[in-house]
């Protein structure tokens, strides 16, 4: 190292100096490269994380409202069965009353035939 006039300072190497140093600082340059690429991957893979744990909560949030349909479903099968328990049970009285109807007419009419007959 010398001093020139100016007061600056001049540094003087070898030529197998200057080679090592070149050849460093390219690996160090490629190295930058690297590092920003790794971060670049860094931040693409946070971004997905966060995606997937987006879908992850609307496909919980879609199974809770299945769910609440299923439930849904189960009451309005609970009101149609008794619904058509109750049309059973209806018309079975209904039926009963029908027969009930066409044996006391069919009674009525014999005895009001027999009394025509017998006058």
């Amino acid at each position: 190292m010398t001093l020139n006039s100016a007061g600056d300072t001049l540094i003087s190497i070898s030529l197998s100096q200057s080679k090592f140093l070149l050849k460093k600082y390219y690996e160090a340059e490629k190295l930058s490269k690297l590092d920003s690429i790794c971060e670049y991957q860094l931040s693409l893979s946070d971004s997905l994380s966060n995606s997937q744990k987006r879908v992850i909560e609307n496909q919980s949030q879609i199974i809770k409202n299945d769910g609440e349909i299923v439930n849904l479903k189960n009451e309005e099968i609970k009101i149609v069965t008794e619904l058509l328990t109750k049309e059973k049970k209806r018309t079975k009285v209904q039926k009963i009353q029908k027969q009930i109807s066409i044996g006391l007419g069919t009674i009525a009419t014999l005895f009001m035939t027999y009394l025509w007959v017998t006058k």
